[in-house]
């Protein structure tokens, strides 16, 4: 025991060095440099993209790197290695109007690795570049990136700003990688946090420092420092060509920048524990230079520092709480115990900032002695590959394989009907009326013309989907339920234009057509030809699944038309953003877009769940003077209160009318809001607003309710009786503004969110939704 108490505390000692001393690695801060001024002349730039095996990537990746929206000459060297699959064909025929030229690839000399000869190959080609051939200044910099990197229109741009306004000769981003299955949540942020522990950010940006790196899939290089360094022949035989990239530049004096994106994304999806593997075991060893010595020490460091500390705890605890008698007492017990208690506390709070950048939930954190040890059986097996001769293969070679998203398990995550490919997901699906739901398989499309497939991050659980469950809305069983949702996008079909992979994105059940009588009269948000995806999502069996809201988002996976997207600022939770889908927009929407809710008006909303409260924030935000929250639970009174509800009035308890009248000088309210959808709460609103006032119908009523008001009531009191469709919002206008003000922290969307939920979840969700529980459950994935 006191060899492990003393063992325990070096670890606690070395893990506050890390935390404290060791150039910020966990902060996941270094973003790319703030430019107060841009280029007045744009330097040229060529983009290389080495590519073997890459002919399903390249449609889906290469069009958004073509369309950068670059002030300079922007030229696309694709450089094919040897493909078995046509990439060079494939590639040839995406249409652009920026020079793109494609490379038919050499073997490679000896002493050169496969991806940096056909780098290299690249490279040579951008010197037959028209520019160069017309005796013109060679491009300024080189953009070395991979086949699977999709990017965001402004990328290329900001990157090149930031190399000159900083006056770097290396700017390069780590990729946000892929986390939409379960083991790609468990390993992706785990290789980041390491790369960032073996190369901290925050050094390799500090000029003159000892720490270079780089990531493979964005490299920009100045042109000047390439042929400084005598273009890429000195790391000829590089096999992790990024960390010698930075190595090279850093060893002439030049200047580099690493840091974090989220604008350049990879899209290739890891679908098993063995892709994954495959990912981290085929360069673990090279990274090691092959050293046996380094491979002990490795292994050791990993499991000294990362298993040791939690066993320690478990250790000394159980030996304390035994009571047993000890050699030494119980102080090396004790010592064990808060030493492996303080080291497991830091490890796990230094990988909380990964978590949160991946957008996963912070409990994985403790878990992270478990992954170091799944790489250390990596590490281990990329010695046996080495030994084997299957070491440090390419993405591209024969075990490592360019994934597009096509290429899963055939018959375990991809079914072929009749040609159209298909890939399976866990969904939460309504058999039958009344029926409890159940997750099962649901097979997802590949997106064809004007769609798009969406990996779902969150979508909480709303009222319409309980309706759709009892048969309130339809009799289309089986439903895919969930559509209140947030996510990013996997991929596009033929035409889409307006979103891209690797947009993080709002779903909305509102994708405006832009022809029918009220687009073309210039009001969209009642556009009364909305448009869903075409192809039809199914049970294994092949029975076609009614998606909610034509969206089905209780899914990992969902197929939607690219109008239904709508890109948002990705700073955003995934879990408060996917709450703008429906509810809280709807009222929102029915406080500011329908009511038209004015500085100085009094408001009343009955019904404070999260429409309500939607309206109520709505209403606050607007500026009224009085707003008056209405239900029958005192506990949601107090949720609204929190919205900016300045009275409460429990219906079960006293007359909601006389209430809203005595509150508002005797008269009604300016805006009533009903939030249920019943007739007998409609009547109290219709009775409870002011002469010429506005009533807002914003619940959701079912087909057999009817509504008996006396005519000449409705003549008499005047004013307006308005329904509110989805809050009358257009989510292309609404939803990025919405998003803007909550980041700005004035508009507290996360207070919504009463609990984070998983897909089996769901039908207690529902039960503690119809209980009052919660505001809004949100299932995360």
């Amino acid at each position: 025991m006191l060899a492990l108490s003393i063992a325990c505390t070096v670890a606690a000692v070395v893990w506050t060095y890390l935390v404290a001393g060791h150039g910020g690695y966990w902060r996941t801060s270094e973003w790319l440099p703030h430019v107060t001024r841009e280029p007045d002349a744009w330097p040229d730039v060529v983009a290389v993209v080495p590519a073997r095996n890459e002919a399903e990537m390249l449609p889906v990746t290469l069009p958004a790197l073509l369309a950068q929206e670059y002030p300079g000459a922007l030229t696309v060297i694709v450089v094919d290695d040897h493909s078995s699959d046509g990439t060079g064909e494939v590639a040839a025929k995406i249409e652009s109007v920026r020079p793109l030229t494609v490379v038919a690839g050499t073997p490679a000399p000896a002493g050169w690795a496969g991806k940096v000869w056909a780098m290299a190959q690249g490279l040579a080609a951008a010197a037959f570049w028209p520019a160069a051939r017309a005796g013109l200044e060679p491009a300024g910099y080189v953009l070395f990136t991979d086949a699977d990197i999709a990017w965001e229109a402004q990328t290329l741009r900001r990157l090149v700003a930031a190399a000159e306004g900083d006056d770097r000769d290396l700017v390069s981003q780590m990729a946000l990688l892929r986390t939409a299955t379960g083991w790609e949540r468990v390993v992706v942020p785990a290789f980041v946090y390491f790369f960032a522990q073996l190369y901290p950010f925050r050094r390799v940006n500090v000029p003159g420092s000892r720490t270079a790196a780089a990531a493979g899939g964005c490299m920009l290089v100045r042109r000047g420092a390439l042929e400084k360094s005598g273009g890429l022949a000195p790391i000829s035989g590089a096999l992790i060509d990024d960390v010698a990239m930075g190595r090279m530049i850093k060893r002439q004096r030049g200047r580099c920048w690493l840091g974090l994106s989220r604008q350049v994304v990879s899209v290739r999806p890891y679908p098993r524990l063995a892709s994954l593997w495959q990912m981290v075991a085929r360069s673990a060893y090279t990274q090691l230079n092959y050293s046996p010595a380094l491979l002990v020490a490795t292994i050791t460091g990993l499991l000294f520092l990362y298993l040791l500390p939690p066993a320690g705890a478990v250790i000394g605890l159980a030996a304390l709480l035994a009571h047993a008698p000890l050699a030494h007492g119980t102080a090396p017990a004790a010592l064990a115990a808060g030493a492996g208690l303080a080291g497991w506390a830091l490890m796990s709070l230094s990988y909380l900032p990964m978590l949160r950048l991946y957008r996963l939930s912070p409990l994985r954190a403790p878990g992270l002695p478990l992954i170091a040890l799944l790489y250390a059986a990596m590490t281990a097996d990329s010695v046996r590959r080495h030994y084997t001769g299957r070491g440090a293969e390419w993405r591209g070679g024969p075990a490592g394989r360019g994934y597009a998203w096509k290429h899963y398990d055939p018959g375990k995550t991809m079914k072929l009907r009749g040609g159209p490919v298909t890939i399976s997901v866990q969904g939460v699906v309504a058999r039958g009326k009344g029926e409890p739901v159940e997750v099962t398989t649901v097979l997802v499309p590949e997106p064809g013309p004007g769609e798009a497939l969406v990996s779902v991050q969150a979508c909480g659980v709303c009222h319409t989907d309980l309706h759709y469950k009892q048969g309130g809305i339809g009799e289309d069983f089986p439903y895919l339920l969930g559509h209140e949702a947030a996510g990013l996008v996997d991929a596009v079909g033929p035409d889409v234009t307006d979103v891209a992979p690797g947009d993080f994105v709002i779903l909305n059940w509102r994708a405006v057509c832009g022809r029918c009588r009220a687009c073309s009269r210039g009001r969209p948000w009642y556009c009364f030809s909305t448009h869903n995806a075409s192809q039809q999502m199914t049970l294994e069996d092949g029975t076609p699944l009614s998606p909610a809201l034509g969206i089905g988002a209780f899914a990992e996976k969902t197929l939607v038309a690219s109008g239904q997207c709508t890109k948002v600022n990705p700073a955003i939770s995934p879990a408060t953003a996917g709450l703008l889908g429906c509810g809280v927009m709807a009222g929102l929407g029915a406080a500011l877009n329908t009511a038209g809710v004015t500085r100085g008006d009094s408001v009343a909303v009955i019904g404070c769940g999260g429409v309500g409260d939607g309206a109520v924030l709505g209403a606050h935000l607007a500026g009224a003077r009085t707003i008056i929250a209405v239900d029958v639970d005192d506990r949601k009174l107090e949720w609204a209160r929190g919205f900016g509800a300045t009275d409460v009035i429990n219906s079960r308890t006293a007359d909601p009318v006389a209430g809203i009248r005595e509150l508002t000088g005797g008269f009604g309210a300016d805006v009533v809001i009903e939030a249920i959808g019943r007739p007998e709460t409609y009547e109290q609103a219709f009775y409870a607003r002011d002469l010429a006032g506005t009533v807002v119908l914003v619940g959701v009523p079912t087909p057999e309710m009817r509504l008996e008001l006396p005519l000449l009531d409705v003549f008499g009191r005047g004013g307006a009786l308005k329904s509110s469709w989805y809050g009358d919002c257009l989510p292309s206008r609404d939803f990025p503004m919405l998003v803007d003000l909550h980041l700005a922290g004035r508009l507290p969307l996360d207070k919504f969110v009463s609990e984070t939920i998983a897909l089996g979840d769901v039908e207690e969700a529902f039960a503690r939704m119809g209980r009052g529980e919660v505001l809004r459950s949100v299932v995360t994935l």
